[in-house]
């Protein structure tokens, strides 16, 4: 059973009730009346506004017409599921919804535009002039920044004096050790039995008949004195016996000395003599080494061009100092300067990693120089280098631009300049 406000007055009024609570129970029925909504809900109905009805059906139809603007955009992007948070592929149109996930990439149409990046124009080889091996005092100065050079071209000369006396020094070293080469073949060849002159071998053969005469006269006297013993003293007797003896034991020694200039000398003597040969050929080949790096820093004094190319910077003048040990490539101390092949340019892109997957070795592309916006070159990737810069979360790739028909290399591409690079879906491998 519902209980109104209306039935609160007929059943206060009909308990029978005390003076005192009657006074409680009138203050409560005028707290009850003036709780009662139904006089206010109706003046409030009768408050509003005549054209209000229309409102809720504005808020409605465009609730709808945005969720119709959602639906069209996801029919027309599909894999896209309305978020728009992350960053679209460049060179799609503003407010095109990113993918969510690689494998709900959005489809690039043929000849779309994957990306668009600034870089620098490189060229693909680039040598810093430097002498080789040789420091010292710029004597002369041949080239100019600008020019072209081929490989091997005098481009400079730097003072030769303190190598050329290095160099006298080491061909006096030489000719010393030649000399000492030469005595020990020479005590060598003394060793040898084939040496020996027959004039050496006469001589002794002529000492040994001697020898053996002697002895056959002493052999008689001793002889003769055996026979007259009885009346010879014995000192006498004992001289013929000793020179007897004598005679022989000369006579042996000279047979022995024959045999000994014909055999030759001991082994050990003739190793050691062929060892004193090999030292003496390698100081030769010492001095000669030596001497021979003394000219090589002679013949380097002339500075000369390491590739045909053209000079792109020029960092020394007549009369300063040059070290190769002390140089750097990138401050240019230590050297005179650099030449390039300006007619093999490169482009020094720095790309996204979460756009590196897009390209690839040898996909196409187009390339334009700030200075001269007009001329479109052909590009091709040529190498994506192995290791990225964490700091900068990109990698950075090489691309290989051929020149225009007939334009001279260096014209208009220039090393350092900007240079925009585009990649397009229709130009990749």
């Amino acid at each position: 059973m519902t209980t109104t406000l209306d039935d609160f007055p007929a059943r206060t009024t009909a308990a029978p009730t005390a003076s005192a609570n009657g006074a409680a129970h009138g203050e409560m029925l005028d707290r009850v009346q003036q709780l009662r909504l139904d006089g206010r809900l109706g003046a409030a109905k009768d408050a509003r506004p005549r054209n209000a009805p229309w409102l809720p059906w504005m808020l409605a139809a465009a609730l709808a017409l945005a969720w119709a603007g959602m639906g069209l955009r996801t029919y027309r992007n599909p894999g896209s599921d309305g978020n728009f948070a992350a960053a679209a592929p460049p060179g799609s149109p503003a407010g095109t919804p990113a993918s969510t996930s690689a494998s709900a990439a959005p489809v690039v149409a043929p000849g779309a535009v994957l990306m668009a990046v600034t870089g620098y124009i490189v060229p693909a080889v680039s040598v810093a002039v430097s002498p080789i091996d040789a420091a010292g005092q710029v004597i002369e100065l041949n080239f100019k920044e600008g020019q072209f050079y081929e490989a091997g071209t005098p481009l400079a000369r730097i003072d030769p004096t303190n190598y050329q006396y290095a160099a006298n020094e080491a061909g006096e070293g030489v000719k010393t050790a030649a000399e000492r080469l030469n005595a020990a073949v020479k005590r060598r060849d003394e060793l040898d039995p084939k040496s020996v002159r027959q004039i050496e071998k006469d001589q002794l053969k002529a000492q040994i008949n001697e020898a053996t005469a002697l002895k056959a006269r002493s052999d008689d006297e001793l002889r003769r004195m055996e026979t007259i013993r009885g009346s010879v003293s014995a000192k006498e007797f004992d001289t013929a016996n000793n020179d007897a003896i004598a005679a022989k034991f000369r006579l042996q020694k000279l047979d022995i000395d024959l045999r000994i200039l014909e055999a030759g000398p001991r082994p050990e003597r003739i190793a050691a003599a062929d060892a004193d040969i090999a030292v003496a050929r390698s100081e030769v080949k010492t001095a000669e080494a030596r001497l021979a790096q003394a000219m090589w820093r002679v013949q380097n004094c002339v500075i000369r061009a390491p590739i045909s190319g053209t000079i792109t910077a020029k960092v020394a003048e007549k009369g300063v100092l040059v070290n190769p040990l002390a140089f750097s490539a990138a401050a240019g101390s230590g050297g005179i300067g650099t030449i390039a092949d300006l007619a093999d340019m490169e482009a020094d892109l720095e790309i996204a990693e979460r756009e590196i997957a897009q390209l690839a070795v040898g996909m196409t592309c187009s390339v334009k120089v700030n200075a001269y916006p007009t001329r479109a070159y052909t590009g091709v990737i040529d190498r994506i280098l192995p290791q990225a810069n964490r700091a900068k979360s990109v990698v950075s790739i090489r691309v290989k631009i051929a020149l225009l028909p007939g334009e001279k290399p260096g014209a208009y591409l220039k090393p350092e300049m900007g240079a925009v690079v585009t990649f397009r879906a229709a130009e990749a491998k």
